[in-house]
């Protein structure tokens, strides 16, 4: 949307862009994701403590809404510190009842240890083949390698990739959910 078309405090980031005839083209969901919204969350607040409601609270309180913009899931892993907090919800008052919104995953990729150094058996002709899993999330996962997409499995488990290119490397497993882990590994040979 036009910078001046959006709430203030939802645009983290301005760029440029081209128009035809004033009119700014659609953001489209993102590819194969179930759980795509248009990218705005809408909450109620405390208007004096900022943290959010849920629909059962103990005490009452002065509610406000609050909104926040969502970046794509598969942007989590380079985006920045700001702009990740930015699209995060805020804490849940302690006297509200939980309303399943902040459930967050954490993924942690077993096969590779971060900063691994790894070699192919001697005398093989054979690249590197590694069996890796992503814990920790039932959404579906995309491994990237040095930022480039290499797999999507479709059902969940083992991953087997070939890591033939020696020198430094990153692994990067992203999940439908926004749910991400990296991995930093040297290929000696």
């Amino acid at each position: 949307m036009p910078a001046d078309a959006q709430t203030p405090q939802l645009c983290q980031r301005r760029l440029q862009a081209w128009t035809l005839d004033g009119s700014v083209p659609a953001t489209f969901a993102e590819r194969d994701a179930r759980l795509w919204s248009a990218g705005r969350e809408r909450f109620e607040l405390d208007a004096r403590t900022g943290l959010r409601l849920s629909a059962e609270c103990h005490t009452p309180h002065e509610r406000r809404v609050g909104e926040i913009a969502r970046w794509p899931a598969l942007l989590s892993p380079w985006s920045s510190n700001a702009m990740r907090a930015g699209s995060r919800l805020p804490p849940l008052a302690a006297d509200c009842a939980a309303d399943g919104r902040d459930a967050a995953e954490s993924l942690q990729i077993e096969g590779l240890q971060d900063n691994a150094l790894l070699a192919r058996a001697p005398g093989s002709e054979r690249g590197l083949r590694l069996s890796l899993r992503a814990l920790g999330s039932e959404a579906r996962i995309r491994w990237l390698v040095d930022a480039r997409l290499v797999g999507e499995p479709r059902a969940a488990g083992t991953w087997v990739h070939d890591f033939g290119t020696p020198g430094e490397h990153t692994l990067t497993a992203v999940a439908d959910s926004g749910a991400w882990s990296q991995v930093r590994f040297r290929v000696l040979r």
